[in-house]
């Protein structure tokens, strides 16, 4: 997914407890929003509009009821925001040199507005 501007990511949501654990990582820590776990606010539709926000949900998850759930709900919030883009993606967690199994997600991402 090519990247259309510069700024560091603000705003991301994944599936589950991905929304806390993933965000924590990303180098610029960007705020967990749990956007895909219900009702937005809106006060976070307007962050989203101006800060854009990036969402992960699980490719082939182990709960395939609360994985619809986490696409229907990044469905809808892409919806609202039409430049938004989405991509499948292939990750694989390394640890102590060594790869894990890899596994795909689903990586939505909505771009902030431009000034």
């Amino acid at each position: 997914m090519a990247q259309d501007h510069d700024r560091p990511l603000k705003v991301f949501a994944g599936y589950d407890d991905f929304t806390d654990g993933v965000a924590f990582y990303m180098r610029s820590h960007p705020l967990a929003a749990h956007v895909l776990d219900g009702p937005i606010s809106p006060a976070m539709g307007q962050r989203i509009g101006r800060d854009g926000i990036a969402l992960l949900c699980p490719a082939s998850p182990r709960d395939p009821s609360s994985a619809a759930n986490c696409m229907n709900a990044a469905t809808s919030l892409m919806a609202r925001f039409p430049l938004g883009k989405q991509q499948e993606i292939e990750v694989s967690r390394r640890y102590l040199g060594f790869d894990g199994a890899p596994a795909r997600y689903l990586l939505f991402a909505i771009p902030p507005r431009q000034p």
